[in-house]
């Protein structure tokens, strides 16, 4: 089982090719043209978008050497040790090198990636903060090879396939943070904009405070006793306990106008984390805090905390949030006690927190179980790592006979007449897009009558939202608005019959309205929800169809296919009658739209997910289901899943 390994220098396997970075003082050189890497672009494991690009001018100015696709990328100054492969050719700055290998049968770039994570670089700490390497001492680094080079295709494979599961687990618990912030927006709207039931902070609290740093610093800290809360413990809605200080109680007791309590908003007030805010866990109790962090008490018979935690996270609150933080013209961010008393906050109606609140526990729950298990597979990967380069792992039952297909991505090397072939699919695909855009842009369906309608619409939508906010359901206080809809409807029947189904979907969110009037409001103005009454089998639609491409111009060009900027279409033709969670949408895009996984975008995909989840026109949205769970059948397992929005 074991095996053993030999060792040759970084140098003797690859080259060694460090970037440069061409003059700022020259503007010339900076702009748009060809992807230019720096440390801080580093940040995945493969690398074709950068902050900055440099121009032709640059290259020849300033002799910058290209990258090519493919190539491992190393930081080697400042951060040591970040790694990423190119996906394009690019240019890096100096304190990157370009790890082109020599001969691809003695070293596999898979392999070189995990073992130049695994060999000490400086003081046998990776991604290491603040030191520096040079070409030199790269050069001399040491690497382990195996016996042969399909041993190291298959320790490759061992830790990127424990890798693959740890950056699931992170994706979905990205996901869970993202369900609560649409959860938030789509039971209280976006807090920015909000113009009812405004208070001051100080109003709905009964403390607001923060306290100070114990005489002697770090060094009077001890090692158990009262927990010390300072800015670094405290992230966006998760309290961090790894570094929590300790102090006795003669040090606590010169703090006791800071003693936190159960269910405190701990706000952080100065620094690079400032408006970062969560709820102090129960175990840490008891605590004080520091002079970088106020206690918010809420009032709990107005406003639950986990509410305005989640409010003030809330992506544009925080945005303004920071804002303040950085108008008092100070070197350093802060929001000042007065600030953080005077901010107005809505305060929902009571009833709609605490059902905001059951949601949120459920999900957090579930984050606790995924944490769990991403921290076991981050332990996992470490004892991977730690035996395959120690010659323990067994590769005898390593499977690597798909690794030599590329990942199953098309082939870089491609002929002329391939080029040709994928220019005219690419000429006619934007043909058949752009007559779409025609039908879909034109305007010409929306004549005024119709425009109209959906105007009289927005304004219906808008006021029945804030009832359900204010916990009212005086629906009957609409009839005059109602009445304004339902004329304007009765002239626009035939008119949107003619509609095409991506005409009628654009435009179907303002009558969302009517599914919480009572049936006798529904009945007696029967011209308020036309859109809705219009009904489509997208199970045999196809997408042409659906967008209301004339058939002429889908005889000339051919089918469209599946592209992305139409994937409300592909949820509607595949998910219209199911809830649905985004693996299978992974497994169904992958299989329907292309034969393999690897053109599967995760991110954009769920980001495109998060957009149809927001506002108005939300057309997805998150429910709870119960599942029987066959170690406890009695209490079933609830589980969140994506659902389309009728």
């Amino acid at each position: 089982m074991g095996y053993k390994f030999t060792y040759k220098s970084l140098a003797e396997l690859c080259q060694i090719n460090l970037g440069k970075t061409p003059s700022r003082n020259k503007p010339e050189y900076w702009g748009e043209g060809v992807n230019w890497v720096s440390i801080s672009d580093l940040k995945d494991k493969y690398i074709s978008n950068t902050k900055e690009q440099i121009t032709e001018e640059a290259i020849t100015g300033a002799n910058c050497k290209i990258v090519k696709k493919g190539t491992l990328l190393m930081s080697f100054k400042l951060s040591i040790g970040k790694l990423a492969f190119t996906e394009i050719d690019l240019f890096t700055n100096e304190a990157i090198a370009a790890l082109p290998i020599i001969d691809e049968s003695i070293l596999d770039k898979d392999y070189l990636y995990y073992v130049l994570k695994f060999i000490p670089l400086v003081g046998g700490n990776q991604a290491v903060m603040g030191k520096t390497l040079n070409k030199q001492s790269l050069s001399n680094l040491q690497i382990p090879l195996p016996p042969t080079i399909d041993d190291q295709k298959r320790i490759a494979k061992v830790l990127s396939d424990c890798e693959v599961l740890i950056q699931k687990r992170k994706q979905s618990i990205e996901l869970l943070d993202e369900f609560i912030q649409a959860t938030f927006l789509d039971m209280f709207g976006d807090p920015v904009f909000s113009e009812v039931n405004l208070f001051k902070l100080k109003d709905i609290s009964t403390k607001i405070g923060s306290g100070a740093t114990p005489k002697g610093g770090n060094e009077s800290y001890k090692s158990s006793g009262i927990s010390l809360i300072r800015s670094l413990n405290i992230h966006n809605n998760f309290f961090k306990t790894k570094d929590l200080a300790f102090i006795d109680d003669v040090q606590a007791s010169k703090l006791n106008n800071v003693i936190v309590e159960k269910d405190d908003l701990l706000f952080n007030i100065t620094g690079a984390s400032v408006c970062r805010c969560a709820i102090v866990p129960e175990e840490i109790l008891p605590a004080r805090v520091n002079q970088h962090v106020s206690i918010i008490r809420v009032n709990k018979e107005i406003v639950n905390p986990i509410y305005l935690c989640h409010l003030l996270l809330s992506v544009n609150f925080k945005k303004f949030l920071l804002q303040i933080a950085n108008q008092n013209g100070a070197t350093r961010e802060a929001i000042t006690k007065e600030q953080l008393e005077n901010i107005l906050v809505p305060i929902a109606n009571y009833e709609l927190q605490l059902k905001f609140v059951d949601k949120i526990l459920s999900i957090e729950n579930l984050k606790v179980k995924l944490n769990k298990s991403y921290n076991e597979l981050q332990n996992l990967f470490e004892s991977l790592s730690q035996r395959a380069f120690k010659g323990q792992l067994d590769l005898s039952k390593v499977d690597i006979s798909a690794m030599d297909d590329e990942k199953k991505k098309p082939s870089s090397e491609v002929t002329d007449e391939t080029i040709k072939s994928e220019e005219k699919q690419i000429e006619d695909r934007n043909k058949i897009i752009e007559k779409s855009k025609e039908v879909e842009n034109d305007g010409s369906y929306l004549i005024p009558d119709l425009h109209e309608y959906i105007e009289q619409s927005k304004e219906a939508l808008s006021k029945v939202n804030a009832i359900i906010r204010a916990g009212s359901e005086d629906f009957n206080s609409l009839e005059s608005d109602l009445e304004l809809v339902d004329f304007a409807g009765s002239l626009v029947v035939d008119h949107i019959n003619t509609l095409t189904p991506l005409q009628v979907y654009q435009h179907s969110y303002v009558e969302r309205y009517a599914k919480h009037l009572p049936q006798e409001l529904i009945d007696k103005y029967p011209n308020i929800n036309l859109f809705s009454r219009r009904e489509f089998d997208y199970s045999t639609m196809s997408l042409e169809e659906y967008l209301g491409v004339p058939d002429d111009v889908v005889a000339e060009y051919g089918n469209i296919g599946n592209d992305a900027m139409y994937l409300h279409f592909f949820f509607r033709k595949y998910f219209s009658d199911k809830s649905f969670t985004i693996d299978e949408v992974e497994e169904l895009y992958n299989r329907i739209v292309y034969d393999d996984g690897d053109w599967f975008k995760y991110k954009p995909m769920k980001k495109f997910i998060f957009e149809a989840m927001k506002g108005d026109d939300a057309f997805i949205t998150q429910v709870f289901e119960e599942q029987i769970d066959p170690d406890n059948i009695e209490i079933p397992k609830k589980l969140i899943k994506l659902k389309l929005i009728e």
